[in-house]
């Protein structure tokens, strides 16, 4: 579906399904998974034009409510613009990621705060956010378990 130059998947096509229900936009449901997962896709303006409308969608979004975490959470947000930022050359997708994950860390404490515990998880918890944060210093564009280990 796209709207405006942004585009995101319903996480299913049976259109009797999805009527009605507003698509998610978070890396294990939509457009930021997209990004990440298709961020090395050929060179085309056809695949161009497809990760930035995703990553679009992804911004214009915001931080994800759920939490901080790299599968339904903001950090996973985060990394799509980091792959966006690589694949175009565009400083700006950097610069959203990181004020992603600079909201990501304050979930994070808020977390932390709210339930007197870390949560350890990587695609969860706070380790996804922190190889969030890593990547941001670095450079870099790298989704944990996809990329790298």
């Amino acid at each position: 579906m796209q709207d405006g130059g942004a585009m995101n998947w319903h996480p299913m096509s049976d259109r009797a399904r999805v009527a009605g229900r507003v698509p998610l936009v978070q890396d294990c449901h939509g457009a930021a998974g997209i990004v990440v997962r298709l961020a090395d896709a050929p060179r085309t303006p056809a695949w161009d034009g497809l990760l930035a409308a995703a990553a679009a969608c992804v911004w214009r979004a915001g931080p994800v409510a759920k939490g901080a975490g790299l599968c339904h959470g903001t950090a996973g947000n985060a990394v799509a613009l980091l792959k966006q930022a690589q694949r175009s050359g565009q400083p700006l997708w950097r610069e959203r990621a990181q004020a992603f994950a600079m909201h990501a860390v304050a979930q994070v404490d808020a977390a932390h705060a709210q339930h007197g515990r870390s949560r350890a998880s990587l695609w969860t918890g706070d380790a996804g956010v922190a190889c969030l944060l890593w990547q941001c210093l670095q450079g870099g564009s790298a989704c944990p378990t996809l990329d790298l280990f």
